[in-house]
């Protein structure tokens, strides 16, 4: 999934897409994540919370499998397809996860547990800087 990071300074770079170009080709993937994110809800009643997983799992793997097409010297338009699908798979892996996760956490914790995440998220940058730093092997000039 992260590796969609890259894909930015690929069309940027190899193509030579102008970056406003490249963001449009990559938007697709955003509008299907929406999408399929909020469809979830309507589908929770339907299928399982696996089954939404698996979904999106083989969707995610179809788009990532079609972005074999994608060279320097392919179109732009290729690049759509694959992004639709592994949009729509990201949304349908995302929220299920999520809930099976939530679901995990113990009934008298659950009113806490976003304090306690937020607490975490705060206190990693401060624990973080505490860390002993790398001992650099070069001299300053």
């Amino acid at each position: 999934m992260y590796g969609g990071q890259l894909l930015p300074l690929f069309l940027e770079n190899l193509p030579g897409f102008p970056t406003m170009e490249a963001g449009l080709y990559l938007m697709p993937r955003g509008i299907a994540t929406f999408v399929s994110m909020s469809l979830v809800g309507r589908f929770s009643g339907r299928f399982s919370a696996r089954s939404m997983i698996c979904a999106g799992m083989l969707l995610s793997l179809a788009g990532t499998y079609e972005m074999i097409r994608l060279t320097p010297q392919a179109p732009g338009s290729v690049i759509l397809l694959p992004m639709i699908l592994l949009g729509l798979g990201l949304g349908l892996i995302c929220i299920p996860l999520s809930s099976l996760a939530f679901a995990t956490i113990p009934a008298g914790w659950r009113p806490r547990w976003p304090g306690c995440t937020a607490w975490c998220a705060r206190s990693a940058p401060r624990s973080a800087s505490r860390w002993p730093r790398p001992v650099s092997t070069t001299r300053p000039r």
